[in-house]
């Protein structure tokens, strides 16, 4: 849970769409270790568990925490957005052209 709470953070995703990239995606249930026979959790339990540390105020501290090590790795947390996007030909068409021209 925790690590879909830190792909949650890393792509700024909504809870629906943290289901969404756990459940769907193998790239997310690989970072989850969630298997394809693993009941998965919805998105009610993945804001339960998110909302609880924050009532007692450690959700802070623990991204604290996380940062500072990564920094001592030599490693730098970036965030991104995901974005899932079906192209036609003429739109890919279109975006080579623009490729070559940039």
């Amino acid at each position: 849970m925790l690590k879909a709470l830190l792909l949650q953070q890393c792509h700024g995703l909504s809870s629906p769409g943290l289901e969404e990239a756990v459940g769907d995606r193998p790239s997310g249930r690989r970072l989850c270790g969630v298997s394809p026979s693993d009941t998965m959790p919805d998105e009610t339990t993945f804001v339960r568990f998110r909302a609880d540390p924050r009532k007692h105020g450690r959700t802070d501290g623990l991204f604290r925490d996380l940062t500072r090590r990564l920094d001592t790795m030599g490693l730098m947390p970036k965030t991104d957005t995901l974005i899932d996007v079906t192209l036609g030909d003429v739109h890919v068409e279109r975006l080579i052209d623009l490729m070559k021209h940039s």
